[in-house]
């Protein structure tokens, strides 16, 4: 899970942020109520609140896990190039779920 800031009020780019929480008030446990975070593009600091961040997926786990599973069972030849590339793609879709469902929790918090 990967957390962002939509657009900077000055540029109207998006702003990834580099470090991460299970939901909004976890965020401002950890990190206060308001943010003074700098954005990469035009170099304007703004202030955020926990409200101005959201999340989202990071990666498509199911396709990499395919890919390496298929990798590995190469070295069994054709039906293991098939066992390792279903096993790995089921376990990187459970990893793509848990991911969904922590997007879910963090975005609907408040």
């Amino acid at each position: 899970m990967r957390l962002y800031i939509p657009r900077c009020p000055y540029c109207q780019s998006r702003i990834n942020l580099s470090f991460t929480a299970a939901d909004r008030q976890s965020l401002r446990y950890s990190y206060g109520h308001s943010f003074h975070i700098k954005c990469p593009t035009c170099q304007n600091t703004g202030i955020y609140h926990a409200g101005n961040i959201y999340a989202e997926k990071t990666t498509n786990s199911a396709a990499g896990g395919g890919a390496l599973g298929g990798v590995v069972g190469l070295l069994g030849g054709p039906i293991g190039l098939l066992i390792g590339a279903s096993l790995g793609a089921l376990i990187g879709s459970t990893s793509d779920d848990e991911d969904k469902q922590k997007v879910n929790r963090f975005n609907s918090s408040f």
